[in-house]
């Protein structure tokens, strides 16, 4: 069983070695005769415990104490004076110095052993506190960041929600990446639009596109040193500066592999997307033809028409005006007779006239239509 290490500084020869006397048989002990060895041997032996005298000439006791308290990595070390000085005042000015008990001198070797194992067991169970109470805060402190980190895939999430091309999704990737302090690249592979390539800097080396084009039939995530690909059937996100915290990019391996899986599943709605916009206009297309069809057929029927009514038009008037000699009018009945005929003539024109307006009204309304479709 390995024993607590005791280290006794005391300017004191008879005081050292009846220390020694009283303690060595259960303790590693360790004698200092002035505060200057004291600290020499601190850091090679590493005491459990100091037995600290309060009057030495080079340096006090207390003020000994306070220099160790000072030093953060010498926490964990106990400190008893052992000395002659027994009044509250000096008690008091122990205890504000960082010490953790006081022994009269002369003192009982039963007491001393007592005072110095319950200094050991009372100074153990700080460093346990104090141990869980870092490992605490570490896991509150690593569970606030992960949180952090997850509401950047979260807003992601969300916003890519509201996308409707390949350029706003490459643009909320970087932000997120930029909420992680990461920095990378892009591609989504479209069924329509093929491998669509996206940078911070709007500019690719050819060795990132020749990586990227290679992520599509790699694993899911491949690494090699800071340098990290998630990869899907449909998109890759390259990252290149993943933190050497193998617990931090542990925690940003597993956000990204979740980022990816969303990206899939957006290049995925994006092309349905394009399928159904491409159907749409497609349907549309034929439309337009058929009307520009109909319109056809109608302007020719239109114009035969025109032409069989100014025939038969003609050909009244010509009768109308050959009657008129059986049917015994006067002039002036002859004249307003041919008159109102003519009068009805030219309603008629005029009514072809606006057939021909609404029939070029047709093809512009399908003219601009197709133009639209085109610029879409």
């Amino acid at each position: 069983m390995t024993l607590n290490k005791i280290l006794s500084i005391d300017d004191t020869p008879p005081n050292q070695a009846l220390i020694n006397k009283v303690l060595s048989p259960h303790y590693d002990v360790l004698l200092a005769m002035s505060a200057q060895e004291g600290w020499d041997k601190i850091d090679e032996f590493q005491p459990d415990l100091i037995l600290l005298d309060v009057n030495m000439p080079e340096q006090s006791g207390y003020e000994f104490c306070r220099n160790l308290r000072a030093k953060p990595e010498l926490d964990h070390v106990g400190v008893i004076f052992v000395s002659a000085l027994a009044s509250i005042e000096e008690r008091l000015e122990g205890y504000s110095s960082g010490g953790d008990d006081y022994v009269c001198k002369p003192f009982e070797p039963s007491e001393l052993r007592a005072k110095v194992q319950a200094s050991l067991d009372v100074r153990k169970k700080l460093v346990e506190a104090k141990a869980h109470a870092d490992l605490a805060q570490s896991a509150a402190f690593t569970a606030m960041t992960s949180t952090c980190e997850i509401g950047q895939v979260l807003d992601f999430l969300v916003n890519s929600l509201q996308t409707t091309d390949f350029q706003e999704v490459a643009k909320l990737i970087f932000s997120m990446l930029e909420g992680l302090q990461l920095t990378g690249t892009v591609v989504f592979r479209s069924q329509h639009l093929g491998a669509q390539f996206y940078s911070p800097s709007g500019a690719l080396t050819p060795i990132e596109r020749t990586l990227m084009e290679r992520g599509c039939g790699a694993e899911r995530i491949v690494s090699y040193k800071h340098l990290y690909m998630f990869n899907s059937s449909l998109a890759s996100i390259l990252v290149k500066n993943m933190p050497k915290d193998e617990n931090i990019a542990g925690r940003l391996r597993d956000h990204l592999a979740i980022a990816i899986t969303i990206v899939e599943e957006k290049v995925r709605n994006l092309d349905l997307h394009i399928s159904a916009r491409k159907h749409k206009n497609s349907l549309l297309n034929s439309g337009i033809v058929q009307v520009e069809q109909s319109i056809s057929k109608i302007d020719q029927r239109f114009s035969q028409f025109s032409d069989e009514m100014k025939e038969r038009l003609e050909q009244m008037m010509t009768e109308l005006q050959e009657s008129m000699f059986i049917l015994g009018l006067s002039e002036d009945q002859e004249a307003s007779l041919v008159n109102k005929m003519r009068e009805h003539n030219v309603r008629i024109a005029e009514l072809y006239d606006q057939t021909d307006d609404f029939e070029r009204e047709l093809i512009e309304a399908s003219s601009t239509l197709r133009k639209s479709l085109d610029e879409q």
